[in-house]
């Protein structure tokens, strides 16, 4: 019995030895799309930098630099903050495309920084609790 289970078990471990974790995974294709697809301009005033997936904290954070009219720290008032985090937050909840993304808890972080001088002007986060109410 031994003689059996013991080819058995090998066979199982090496094979369960090349798949990647989810994590892994998510922190893969973010990777890869960054490479391919960033920077990406957005509209006229905004460019995605890059999106970073951090498998420890299961943050899937999206850097994006802002141009132009939106490169004003007076734009970003609180009503404005507020109606646009609330925007974001209904992309998440209605979003297809992040599904396994949301089934596995993922936090989504979105950053954006002025063009000129760095200045972080939001930094909005959105846990599974925000948006699976």
């Amino acid at each position: 019995m031994i003689r059996i289970l013991l080819p058995v078990i090998a066979i199982l471990t090496l094979v369960g030895c090349g798949r990647e974790s989810l994590d892994e995974k998510i922190a893969r294709e973010m990777s890869e799309y960054s490479l391919r697809q960033c920077p990406r301009r957005i509209d006229p005033y905004t460019i995605l930098d890059s999106i970073v997936y951090r498998g420890d904290s299961k943050e899937m954070r999206h850097y994006y630099t802002v141009q132009d009219t939106l490169d004003n720290g007076d734009v970003y008032t609180d009503e404005l903050c507020n109606e646009f985090r609330s925007k974001l937050l209904a992309n998440i909840r209605n979003s297809v495309g992040m599904k396994t993304y949301k089934a596995h808890g993922v936090t989504f972080a979105y950053q954006y920084r002025s063009g000129r001088t760095k200045k972080v002007y939001l930094d909005i986060k959105f846990t599974s609790s925000d948006y699976r109410e």
